[in-house]
């Protein structure tokens, strides 16, 4: 199953920075997770030298991780942010990364594969799948991020928000 989750991870990311995605059926888990890592941190750091580029890659990443993350939320028939965060747990664990998430939308990452990777720009780009993907489990708003491991700090904090016709 994470092998199945990580490849289609991959390929809509691809789809979203316009590229094609790599041969992956050879890959074990962890060298897809590896590939995934520079793969995106190479699409990215393109993206550096056409800044008008970027607001459309995230919004394209958010929209694709936003469809994956409801997904999920209709097939565990997930109905509370409490439930969401439960899913996201299980999500970012098959990805290197140690969410912790409560009912009140508060995020703690205290340890992160990809910010070996990233730097603080990539980073923030790639923060766009997050945000669709919390934001796609939970039905909220998107991913509001306070703090970064790749910006320095001891880990990343973020608050999911709630849609504008929820509040």
């Amino acid at each position: 199953i994470r092998k199945r989750e990580l490849k289609k991870l991959f390929r809509f990311t691809a789809e979203a920075f316009d590229l094609t995605t790599p041969e992956l059926s050879r890959l074990s888990c962890d060298e897809l997770l590896s590939a995934y890592a520079a793969f995106t941190r190479s699409a990215a750091d393109q993206l550096h030298s056409s800044p008008s580029a970027v607001d459309g890659v995230q919004q394209r990443l958010f929209q694709q991780a936003y469809a994956y993350g409801g997904q999920w939320r209709m097939r565990f028939r997930l109905s509370s942010m409490n439930e969401a965060m439960r899913a996201a747990r299980v999500l970012y664990r098959a990805m290197g990364i140690d969410f912790r998430g409560v009912g009140d939308g508060l995020i703690e990452i205290r340890r992160c594969f990809f910010s070996a990777y990233y730097t603080s720009a990539t980073c923030r780009i790639l923060s766009a799948l997050d945000a669709g993907i919390v934001a796609g489990l939970a039905q909220a708003g998107g991913l509001d991020f306070s703090q970064r491991i790749t910006e320095g700090a001891d880990m990343c904090l973020a608050r999911c928000s709630v849609r504008e016709s929820e509040r």
